[in-house]
């Protein structure tokens, strides 16, 4: 089981620790070319604009990548992305050991993992989405969801069993194609380098479980056009590893 937002924080941190400048609670205005270099506007809380300048710009902004690519100028690009919308219920655990259970079921996939010590986390995706909004899980969802896993269970669980319900949108890779909620959750890293001085790499799709893969791969990238340290042996922890 992967604290997502505890890998985030430690990959922050790392990045620190190599000079990295991370500037929290910031929104992207603008980003341009001029010259060979990136000129990017960014708006903080108190609405002053900073401007930033580097030899290269990588959008990663996730969900929110259409958005940020109209911020971008010359981000035109083949790929985008559609929004696998994923329930998560948060339940007591209902069975002995430390291992998580794949269920297949009439709508998809069911999987179930231990979360924390004396709970387990049960998800599946639900459908597509094409804009990147909050939302939260309807009665309807919480109930099917509940209704197909207990179709694999001895004693059935009820709504009063769910502890926390929650949605997430995750970036669905597509290209030339139409996404599926089933579909594979790929990537693409997508080179835009117009000038030949200050490329722009734009990322489709991905999760925690690709992240390092996609980092590699983008440090080969901007390899052609910027001089890189040596990159980590591939047997390194991740951050965080114990």
């Amino acid at each position: 089981m992967v604290d997502d937002a505890r890998l985030v924080i430690e990959n922050l941190l790392s990045a620190a620790s190599h000079q990295a400048s991370i500037r929290t609670q910031q929104t992207l205005v603008h980003a341009r070319r001029t010259n060979g270099l990136w000129h990017s506007e960014l708006q903080g809380p108190d609405g002053q604009i900073t401007t930033l300048t580097s030899r290269c710009l990588i959008n990663a902004t996730g969900a929110q990548i259409a958005e940020a690519q109209e911020k971008i100028e010359g981000a035109e690009s083949r790929c985008w992305v559609e929004l696998k919308r994923k329930l998560f219920l948060v339940i007591p655990k209902f069975y002995q050991g430390d291992q998580g259970y794949l269920f297949e079921s009439d709508c998809g996939q069911i999987s179930v993992s231990p979360y924390h010590d004396h709970f387990c986390l049960v998800a599946t995706v639900t459908g597509v989405e094409k804009v990147a909004a909050p939302s939260a899980a309807t009665e309807s969802e919480i109930s099917d969801l509940l209704r197909r896993l207990n179709e694999h269970l001895i004693t059935p669980l009820s709504a009063d069993s769910v502890l926390r319900s929650y949605i997430i949108q995750q970036p669905l890779y597509s290209d030339a194609c139409q996404a599926t909620a089933d579909g594979v959750e790929d990537y693409a890293l997508d080179l835009n380098c117009a000038d030949g001085q200050s490329p722009l790499i734009s990322v489709f799709g991905g999760s925690f479980a690709t992240h390092r893969a996609m980092a590699q791969q983008a440090a080969e990238m901007l390899g052609q056009y910027v001089q890189l340290q040596a990159a980590a042996a591939p047997a390194t922890p991740l951050p965080g590893a114990m």
